[in-house]
């Protein structure tokens, strides 16, 4: 989603310079789970169509291998 879905500003008819990124940390406390957290945000340096310029918001996730071919995930996203 980077620059905040905005690649293009109609008023201005050029492109929207963005910046972002994300951080991530994987915790495996068993060969088969793993607990994945994180941070992510992008920084429009224009505000575009949406008027919006900067978005971010943390994330987590459990991901637990059933066997080799069933895997079980939960996503917890939060702005």
């Amino acid at each position: 989603m980077a620059g905040i879905l905005q690649t293009y500003n109609r008023a201005t008819n050029q492109a929207v310079p963005t910046a972002g990124g994300w951080g991530q940390l994987s915790v495996y406390p068993a060969d088969n789970l793993r607990l994945n957290f994180g941070y992510v945000i992008d920084h429009a340096q224009d505000s575009g169509i949406f008027g919006l310029q900067v978005n971010s918001g943390i994330f987590a996730n459990v991901v637990w291998d059933v066997n080799a071919w069933v895997v079980i995930s939960e996503v917890m996203f939060r702005l």
